[in-house]
């Protein structure tokens, strides 16, 4: 009789387990769905951002640094805000689609939309070079 009480014991603990399981899957879900991003970002297009420095650089004589021509091997990240010489500026990371590659950060000036720092980094996270204004 003990050993079938201890058995059906033994099952409500788990099946708590479990249930308590999913419920943090469910939450970590809705995290995900709700803030994709971390908060305070807004509503950054990552993609547009993009885009809108790559057009200011073409009209700019004396560019920091060029941004790839070709970023179809990358996926725009917005990381956050920072200040850069006096610029507010969001911090664009082109993160490549495969593995071990070099990738690269560039503060673009939320107002103009020009490179104010960029870093680059090797395929090993070694920073190989950085410029800013």
């Amino acid at each position: 009789m003990w050993k079938l009480s201890f058995h059906i014991y033994k099952m409500k603990i788990t099946t708590q387990i479990l249930k308590i399981a999913a419920i943090a899957a469910g939450l970590l879900l809705i995290g995900l769905i709700v803030c994709p991003n971390l908060p305070g970002l807004g509503k950054v297009n990552p993609n547009q951002l993009l885009l809108e420095a790559k057009a200011t650089q073409k009209r700019a004589k004396g560019v920091i640094c060029q941004l790839p021509k070709d970023t179809s091997g990358f996926t725009p990240l917005v990381e956050g805000k920072d200040t850069i010489a006096g610029h507010e500026a969001w911090t664009l990371r082109l993160k490549p689609k495969a593995k071990r590659l070099p990738w690269s950060q560039y503060w673009i000036d939320e107002k103009t939309k020009a490179v104010v720092a960029f870093r680059k980094w090797d395929g090993h996270n070694n920073m190989v070079r950085s410029g800013k204004l």
